[in-house]
């Protein structure tokens, strides 16, 4: 299941958790965070990322494409926690059971599931 937002202000959250599908921690069993954090280490903790994937964490001031692996994996991880915080129906069956959906943030009834 995909993702909800509020067409009225900017709150939107992550995909819905499925039990056999989607989760926050999915990257994990796919060992994602683990090569990261192996190239890290291989190459003097010095990694080449896209200029504009560095921009979307907010991360600066490193050397065109490159960043310290630590620095790369904590934004990641704050991401992902930023996510799971931003939750406010956890499952789509708790959405779909929710008698008065609105947008936690400005209280519109206003949402869109895609």
């Amino acid at each position: 299941m995909g993702f909800i937002y509020c067409r009225d202000c900017d709150w939107e959250q992550d995909d819905f958790w499925e039990v056999n599908g989607y989760n926050p921690f999915k990257n994990l069993e796919s060992n994602y965070w683990l090569e990261i954090l192996n190239n890290g280490i291989n190459v003097n903790h010095i990694i080449q990322i896209d200029n504009w994937i560095l921009k979307d964490l907010n991360i600066e001031g490193e050397k065109e494409g490159e960043v310290d692996f630590r620095r790369y994996l904590a934004a990641l991880l704050r991401e992902e926690a930023k996510n799971i915080e931003n939750m406010h129906w956890v499952t789509y069956k708790d959405y779909k059971n929710d008698s008065d959906p609105k947008c936690p943030k400005c209280g519109s009834r206003n949402l869109v599931e895609d």
